[in-house]
């Protein structure tokens, strides 16, 4: 029997989540206090001169071509955007801390010869943050603390399953403490809360900004040095302003790891997922859930092969769908200087409420050249989407050109060391 359909009253049923969303948040906020705590201390109490830093400034120069901007069926619309982007990097570590800082800032101006009229409006900045801090106050236990934040109009980043075609711009926040227990050779065991929060600053109708509280318990085993599994089970609370749906997710999933060599290494897990929706009007779902996936990489080649099939969590005017996803990337250097990737995805979606049914097609493939001291890298990337829909108005098809100047110096910190 399904424990999440057993039948009880509904106020002892609210009461019980409002119980465990409220254990979630404290224990959140015991994490952020604890872990930034740690973490501030390792910055200040050990000796500077052990510690490994880096420092690297960034610079990125983008111009990129669209044949079909607004991702519409008909009356595309062509654009050209010019990106700037200066970022920042830094690494701080010591034998029992780690600190990692990656952030850029960017600002993207936008010409169409076919809507030069409103191209402007679509001019904005916006920004790539993600922060990493970990502590081990013992050999067994390792705190850590993970946030990334982005301020961007691609829809892409506010779900990865995200079908939305809109240019609409906002912000997401993601923070996440956790608590490690390393258990031997045994295994693992991980307690983690995450808080995502993601506001519209321009939205169109069922749109609606929306928080998340999720708890996550991870637990695994060594089945030896090449051979792993991991119990992941988590619960979640998402909360919509703008009258969507709130609902509770709960789900658990066990995955199966295997190190093939150096190189190589691989992973398959499966599940279920239960969705309970506040709204009457949307029926609760049960689904199976699962990922695989394969990546290796030496000096020279890189690649990363994955699939995965789950519900989407982030949606507008609570049209929830299945997914089904396989991503594909490969990457190959040749004589140290010059870079070649490719790869692409397929999706599969299919959506809940309606008959509606997406299969969506991407394809790019690139060239890179880096020089003055593999400073700098210029690159070359086309990239061709192509979503087949069952409903009118949702096909589309985008051509994309991306030439882009990249500079990273590494050496940064060289500069200021006496001779």
């Amino acid at each position: 029997m399904n424990p999440y359909m057993t039948e009880r009253p509904e106020r002892s049923r609210s009461l019980e989540k409002r119980f465990i969303m409220l254990a979630f948040r404290r224990m959140y906020l015991g994490f952020v206090f604890t872990v930034s705590a740690f973490c501030a201390l390792t910055l200040i109490m050990p000796d500077i001169s052990r510690a490994d830093w880096s420092v690297t400034p960034t610079f990125l120069v983008e111009e990129q071509y669209s044949d079909n901007w607004f991702r519409a069926e008909e009356g595309e619309d062509t654009f050209w955007v010019t990106r700037i982007s200066p970022g920042l990097s830094l690494r701080y570590a010591t034998s029992r801390s780690q600190l990692s800082f990656d952030g850029s800032y960017s600002y993207s101006w936008h010409y169409s010869p076919s809507n030069d009229a409103n191209a402007s409006d679509e001019d904005y900045s916006g920004a790539d943050v993600s922060l990493y801090a970990a502590y081990q106050p013992t050999t067994r236990v390792t705190l850590d603390l993970r946030n990334t934040f982005t301020r961007t109009r691609e829809p892409a980043s506010t779900d990865q399953f995200s079908q939305s075609t809109d240019r609409n711009l906002y912000w997401r926040n993601t923070v996440t403490p956790s608590i490690l227990y390393d258990i031997a050779e045994k295994g693992q065991i991980r307690l983690a809360y995450q808080g995502d929060v993601l506001m519209w600053e321009s939205s169109d109708p069922g749109q609606g900004d929306s928080k998340e509280h999720q708890g996550t318990l991870t637990l695994t085993y060594n089945l030896n040095s090449t051979n792993h599994l991991d119990l992941d089970s988590h619960v979640a609370r998402r909360s919509y302003d703008a009258g969507l749906s709130d609902y509770y997710r709960y789900q658990s999933k066990l995955i199966f790891r295997h190190e093939f060599n150096t190189y190589f290494s691989g992973r398959v897990g499966a599940g279920h997922q239960h969705r309970d929706y506040d709204e009457s009007d949307l029926d609760d779902s049960d689904e199976p859930v699962f990922d695989a996936g394969l990546t290796g990489a030496t000096d020279r080649t890189k690649i990363d092969l994955s699939a995965e099939r789950n519900l989407v969590n982030f949606t507008t005017e609570d049209d929830y769908f299945t997914a089904l996803r396989v991503n594909l990337s490969l990457q190959r250097i040749f004589q140290e200087v010059i870079r070649t990737y490719a790869g692409g995805y397929y999706q599969r979606s299919n959506h809940i409420e309606s008959p509606r049914r997406d299969h969506t097609y991407n394809g790019f493939v690139g060239v890179g050249y880096r020089f003055f001291r593999k400073m700098f890298e210029v690159s070359l990337e086309y990239s061709y989407t192509n979503r087949d829909s069952n409903e009118t108005g949702r096909d589309y098809v985008e051509n994309q050109v991306f030439l882009r100047l990249n500079m990273s110096y590494d050496n940064f910190l060289d500069l200021f060391q006496k001779e």
